[in-house]
């Protein structure tokens, strides 16, 4: 009998393939979840990718944390493309770059999390050298065991996405419950707690809807046994249903609001010049007196994010002047305000009564 021992350089190339091939799922996986951001029927990717998340992610913490913050990176990478058309070309990259390994990096947290209580939960596993830990099946935890897992994850993605959206001056850019903003059947919810609480549905029921996959692999393709471990997912689903009728009727009294947005381009929106900003003015100004006269009039006129130029006192007195003569609300989002700039997006509110700065 021969024993032939595989040499240091064959071990290497295999260990370079294996990470080679998890590196591009990952990358995959996160451009495939930045897709559940384009239109109606890609919302169901959402419903969806949480789970690939954690299907792909590696044994070892440490991998699963490099195969987590690369799947983050990736999506954040894709749907953060805008940035490109940033005036300052030289910065726009690096900018891009390093803003999406950060946000990256919650995801990567993420994963870990997902990996290390799995894994608690049934330390004698055999078979962890697989590249997905789910799908070692012979060390599945009891199935109230699993369910409580898929409430914790998905509390902690909640968590997380709490944790981008205030931490370094905030960034809640695509938070997963905002991929479902054209399915009202489940944004709903939103009106009983926030966008946070569609997040952890969407995660919760992802991860769900996987494990009824995977049970039916698992008992040797009897999809009586998925069906019954999905049947969580399968309440969320009837309470999502059952309840959009009734917020739909509960709407409450209606006003209505008008929209300024004048499409001010990067050069002009970090254009210091007098006569830039001057010319950006005249354009909101031209657009609100034409919302204004219009018939129903507005009761509120909203001037969003970008859509207001830099404004003093001057600009402040005409806006209250135009509140007060056409009994219309103003709500204006602004980050320089008297000259002097802001962290945070602000709000300036104005109607014929009072006026607010927050």
């Amino acid at each position: 009998m021969v024993i032939r021992e595989k040499s240091p350089t064959s071990l290497i190339r295999k260990f370079q393939k294996v990470k080679g091939r998890q590196f591009l799922v990952s990358l995959l996986t996160g451009a495939f979840g930045a897709s559940a951001y384009l239109s109606l029927p890609m919302a169901a990717v959402g419903w969806i990718w949480p789970f690939l998340i954690v299907l792909g992610s590696p044994a070892r913490l440490r991998d699963a944390f490099f195969h987590g913050w690369t799947v983050g990176s990736s999506f954040f990478g894709v749907s953060l493309y805008w940035l490109w058309n940033n005036p300052f070309p030289a910065g726009a990259v690096p900018g891009w770059f390093a803003l999406s390994l950060y946000t990256g990096l919650y995801i990567g947290v993420w994963s870990v999390f997902c990996v290390h209580t799995w894994k608690s939960m049934c330390p004698g596993g055999k078979d962890w050298s697989r590249i997905s830990y789910l799908c070692c099946f012979s060390s599945w935890p009891g199935w109230w065991q699993r369910l409580l897992w898929v409430i914790g994850s998905a509390g902690a993605w909640v968590a997380l996405e709490w944790v981008r959206s205030y931490a370094l001056t905030g960034f809640p850019w695509n938070l997963l419950g905002v991929s479902q903003a054209s399915m009202p059947v489940v944004t709903w919810v939103a009106g009983l707690g926030g966008v946070l609480l569609v997040s952890w549905i969407v995660c919760a029921g992802s991860i769900l809807l996987g494990f009824g996959v995977l049970q039916v692999f698992r008992s040797a393709g009897n999809p009586a046994a998925g069906i019954r471990e999905a049947f969580p997912a399968f309440l969320i689903f009837i309470g999502l249903i059952g309840g959009f009728p009734r917020a739909a009727q509960d709407t409450g009294p209606s006003i209505s609001v008008a929209a300024i947005q004048p499409g001010f381009t990067q050069w002009e929106i970090w254009n210091s010049e007098e006569s830039v900003q001057q010319a950006m003015w005249d354009r909101v100004i031209s657009l609100t007196d034409q919302a204004l006269s219009s018939h129903p009039k507005p009761e509120l006129v909203i001037w969003p994010e970008g859509a207001a130029p830099r404004i003093g006192d001057k600009e402040l007195k005409r806006i209250a002047n135009m509140a007060a003569e056409n009994q219309t609300a103003f709500a204006v989002c602004l980050e320089t305000f008297r000259g002097r700039s802001f962290n945070r997006n602000s709000r300036l509110s104005l109607s014929q009564f009072r006026t607010l700065y927050q």
